[in-house]
């Protein structure tokens, strides 16, 4: 694949440089760590074809943050500030149309990519945590990581050695294996940033603690572990899994920084669900829901109050969907995944959450599709069908429910109406769709 173009999201207080390849359903934001940047990323060929790998699951953006390689400077202070880090995301996000992504976050760019699925939890649908901690760190209630006096250590080496290469080959000794040349590492540093803005960084990493967010984390978290981070341990990984509610954990220990083939399976079916075994698949009702017209919304009400009416909403539809017996897969932002055993039951409870949704003074779309889908794990599910089921449901309005030929010939004599909303091409999904509008 070819390098992308860098591209600049432009705010009032600077530019973020970012890039973008792949295509497909997923917007997958990537975080890698901080020590990278749009002009070294793609010179390793074992990094390429991860960034490959990458792509193949849907629509990447990778950016630098503001401080960092070609991205505009920050004072020192600022440097791993993580409220810049994520309104930097936001903005590269908004610049590109990316209304809700899945975040893959590598090192300390996980304490942002946390700190944004908290914040802004309507635009994150999943989160990866590759190599990633809580701190780094002991204190008497975290009894493992470095001292202080270690991390004096550590900074005092980085402001006399950054830009030679040795930092890396101490900390990520197999990031330069397979190089095309031995300049590879000390190139990488120096693209990054200056020696005194990679010891203002490793600082800000070493104060970071973000154990008061992990208990805040609502949308579901699969924490990646390869072993070639050597200040990252074990216990900082097992750490993560316990405080995180939900999290799943992969192991993928890999004799090289680019994985070789470890973990992909894992890492690609929690994005996109795309693999599955077939004794996991299930016929059954797909419903989505989302609130319309949830940007303008969340900015009209601000941050608390948007919050506030999501927990309302989520409890509603949590209320609602076991009501009618089906399961609340998961959150997806401002909506819902549910499935139920019979098409009857998802319509009654998707227009109950429907005719609801005025009293929390918002307006909800939804759409139905029934079909087989696989079991991923006990947070997700994925095919053809959730795919069809999302799609029924963005073509709907304020207030409507959409539901799919399939469902309309199921339910058809239950004393529903159903109008005819004609055929339709769905997204990535072959063939058009015979749509209809289902009401009492």
């Amino acid at each position: 694949m070819g390098i992308p173009e860098v591209r600049y999201a432009r705010g009032d207080s600077g530019a973020v440089a970012y890039q973008v390849w792949g295509e497909g359903d997923l917007d997958l934001l990537l975080m890698t760590e901080w020590a990278t940047s749009v002009d070294s990323i793609w010179e390793h060929p074992g990094r390429v074809r991860l960034l490959g790998f990458y792509g193949s699951l849907g629509r990447v953006i990778r950016f630098d943050c503001r401080g960092i390689g070609a991205s505009d400077p920050v004072s020192l202070e600022r440097l791993g500030d993580l409220d810049q880090w994520v309104r930097d995301a936001l903005l590269v996000m908004d610049d590109v149309g990316a209304e809700h992504v899945a975040v893959s976050a590598e090192g300390f760019a996980g304490h942002a990519a946390l700190q944004l699925a908290v914040e802004h939890r309507e635009r994150v649908q999943r989160v990866v945590l590759l190599n990633s901690f809580a701190r780094l760190t002991a204190t008497h209630d975290y009894p493992f990581g470095l001292t202080d006096a270690d991390v004096e250590g550590v900074l005092s080496l980085i402001a006399e050695r950054w830009g030679t290469g040795e930092i890396t080959a101490v900390s990520v000794p197999t990031l330069g294996t397979g190089a095309l040349d031995p300049g590879f590492s000390g190139r990488t540093e120096r693209l990054a940033g200056s020696p005194m803005v990679a010891t203002a960084m490793v600082r800000a990493m070493y104060q970071s603690d973000v154990r008061p967010l992990l208990a805040c984390v609502k949308v579901p978290t699969l924490i990646f572990s390869t072993g070639d981070l050597l200040y990252v341990g074990p216990e900082h990984t097992e750490y993560l899994v316990r405080h995180i509610a939900g999290a799943g954990l992969t192991r993928a220990e890999s004799r090289s920084f680019y994985w070789g083939d470890a973990g992909f399976t894992d890492y690609a079916e929690f994005l996109t669900g795309r693999a599955g075994d077939a004794s996991d698949r299930e016929l059954t009702t797909v419903v989505f829901t989302d609130v319309v017209g949830s940007t303008q919304l969340a900015v009209e009400l601000g941050d608390r109050r948007w919050r506030q009416l999501l927990d309302n909403l989520d409890q509603f539809v949590t209320i609602q969907v076991s009501r009618f017996g089906g399961r609340l897969v998961k959150l997806t932002g401002d909506g819902h995944l549910a499935t139920f055993p019979s098409p009857q039951a998802a319509i009654d409870a998707a227009l109950g959450i429907l005719e609801a949704a005025p009293t929390l003074d918002i307006s909800i779309r939804a759409g139905i599709h029934t079909g087989e889908v696989e079991h991923r794990s006990a947070q997700d599910i994925g095919g053809i069908a959730v795919h069809v089921a999302n799609r029924v449901a963005s073509l709907a309005g304020p207030g409507e429910l959409l539901v799919s030929r399939t469902v309309a010939d199921l339910v058809a004599g239950s004393g529903l109406r159903v109008d005819d909303r004609g055929e339709h091409e769905l997204k990535g999904i072959p063939g058009r769709w015979h749509v209809f509008c289902a009401a009492r």
